[in-house]
Formats: C-alpha cells, structure tokens, sequence
C-alpha cells in the first residue's frame, strides 16, 4: 500500500489508480519563470541519498530537450537537505556542481549562472 505522500496530488494518484501504466506520470518539484531574463528552469528535487528512478531521468531527460522560441529552458536535479547549507545541482548532460546555501539562493534567483560557480570553485584548486 502506498502512503498518502507518494503521489503528490491527487490526479496523480487518479492516474496511477485509473489509467495506464503504459506511461510516466511524473511531479516537477518546482519550475522556476524569470520573465525579465526570458528563463524558465524545471528542477527535480531529492535528498541526498535518493536517487531518481529510471522514469524520472528519462523524463526529466526528454524535458531537458524541450525548446521556447523567446524563453531559454533548463532542466535540473538538486541534491541535498533544507535548510540546503550545501547542495549538488546536476544537469542532464552529466554535469555537477556542489553548491553552498549563498550560491543556491543566488542562482535559484536567476542572478548567476552554474557555470560561473564552477569556475570561482575551480580556482579555490584544494581549498574546496
């Protein structure tokens, strides 16, 4: 039996009970829409020690492909435990980066980008 929490809606449940299974149905944690920066990023979210299921990737995988003639879609999985002290945000095409809380919040916000963070993390060599 599954618990009240393993859907996360109620249509999911409808369908996981009253529809095919010849199909994924799948909650997005959060999207995120910046409107001003022409952004929209969908983001997956587990603890750290989750993993997402074969389902979940190929979804998420196939959402990342997605395309928005004005609007710059991004598709990601962030790792880690509230308050988010650290965090590990991957992308789909195997890239990570470990994050501390100020990053999130800065990047959650749309006001840096990961690959920017990589690079200030980069030149820390060791000390990191």
């Amino acid at each position: 039996m599954k618990n009240n929490n393993y859907y996360g809606s109620d249509l999911n449940q409808f369908i996981d009970e009253r529809c095919s299974h010849k199909m994924t149905c799948m909650n997005i944690d959060c999207y995120l829409i910046k409107i001003a920066k022409k952004r929209i990023r969908f983001i997956e979210s587990k603890h750290s020690h989750e993993g997402a299921n074969k389902g979940q990737r190929t979804g998420l995988l196939l959402l990342s492909k997605l395309t928005h003639p004005e609007f710059k879609t991004e598709t990601y999985l962030v790792r880690g435990e509230y308050p988010y002290i650290t965090a590990t945000v991957e992308d789909m095409r195997g890239n990570s980066w470990e994050l501390n809380q100020r990053d999130l919040i800065l990047w959650l916000d749309f006001d840096i980008e990961l690959e920017d963070i990589q690079r200030d993390y980069t030149s820390l060599g060791d000390s990191f």
